[in-house]
């Protein structure tokens, strides 16, 4: 009887044992790099071309958006209201391009930090909307 007892433990760890390592994935860090580049260029294609319909789709219902300066800190309501003024405006000349790009995924492997680093003149104006 303990025999089995301890066959039937000793399946068990194993058959838990090898779940465990077909539900874990390797993730591929190049190919996510990659998806996360491309979402942003498109983010900003959008943004240098006034596109305000693809700019807008972009960005997540339950975002949180923020400026440069501490009261700049919107929902996606209020800050989509802000592009569309600001886009509509023909003296804005939007350029961004970005000058330094990092990405980094946290230690459980399920998000990604991205921080792009960029200057874009003429945004003033914009800056003290909220």
């Amino acid at each position: 009887m303990k025999k089995v007892l301890f066959l039937s433990l000793l399946c068990l760890a194993i058959i838990n044992i090898t779940l465990a390592q077909s539900k874990t994935k390797a993730i591929d860090y190049s190919t996510s790099k990659k998806d996360l580049t491309e979402t942003l260029e498109k983010i900003y294609l959008a943004y240098n071309t006034r596109d305000i319909k693809s700019f807008l789709s972009l960005m997540d219902d339950d975002g949180l958006f923020c400026g440069t300066d501490s009261r700049n800190i919107w929902d996606k309501a209020a800050y989509s209201k802000l592009m569309t003024e600001m886009f509509a405006d023909t003296s804005f000349s939007p350029n961004i391009s970005v000058d330094k790009r990092e990405i980094h995924f946290d230690t459980g492997r399920n998000s990604a930090m991205v921080v792009d680093q960029f200057f874009f003149p003429g945004i003033n104006k914009y800056r003290y909307v909220m």
